[in-house]
């Protein structure tokens, strides 16, 4: 699917993605249960979908990718999805996470294999993102830290091991305590990272 776009008043998207996922059709009741913004470019939601005649229900991920423009009348835009298409975005929070429905009762598309692999392929990225961020939170200023696998860099040196200081909101991995030299070591690399020397 493309991309939407219309007005909104600030405060107004919220609401407005309650109003697409709750709605009801002749056999099909849509409810949008909870939803979050992770940034203001990506919006997730756990929907409960219910067959009216047999009263069995799923719950689903609404995916949306968001664009402001500020100067513009048509300042909203945004492209939904469901996990069920396997979206490149994939830092939905765990509390909605926990939300919905097991991948093995997906029952949204013809082609019920297909949509059972990208939603299990997408939640398993989601799990890994908020996996990593609770490892990261775990390390602190002055701990020095080794991860589970070296990192090649582009000037041909690997390291697994790093000193980490904070600068300002941030954390630096830098090559030892007194050192200068200051590496970029991406959050997924994180993810079973050993605090070898606390702070």
């Amino acid at each position: 699917m493309g991309w939407t776009y219309t007005h909104l008043d600030k405060g107004e998207a919220l609401n407005y993605f309650k109003g697409l996922c709750n709605y009801q059709r002749e056999n099909l009741k849509s409810e949008f249960i909870q939803g979050a913004f992770t940034s203001f470019r990506r919006f997730y939601a756990a929907v409960r979908h219910t067959q009216i005649d047999t009263g069995k229900t799923e719950v689903w991920c609404f995916v949306a990718m968001v664009d402001w423009q500020r100067h513009d009348h048509h300042n909203f835009g945004y492209k939904d999805m469901c996990d069920t298409m396997g979206p490149n975005i994939a830092d939905c929070p765990e509390s909605i996470l926990k939300l919905l429905s097991p991948t093995e009762q997906i029952t949204a598309s013809r082609d019920k294999d297909s949509s059972y692999a990208w939603a299990k392929n997408w939640r398993i990225r989601c799990w890994e993102q908020v996996l990593s961020k609770k490892q990261t939170k775990k390390i602190k200023d002055g701990d020095t830290v080794k991860l589970e696998f070296p990192i090649s860099f582009r000037n041909g040196e690997k390291r697994d091991t790093f000193y980490v200081k904070k600068i300002g909101r941030r954390l630096k991995f830098m090559d030892s305590k007194n050192g200068y030299a200051s590496y970029q070591v991406r959050r997924d690399a994180l993810g079973n990272a050993r605090v070898l020397q606390a702070a």
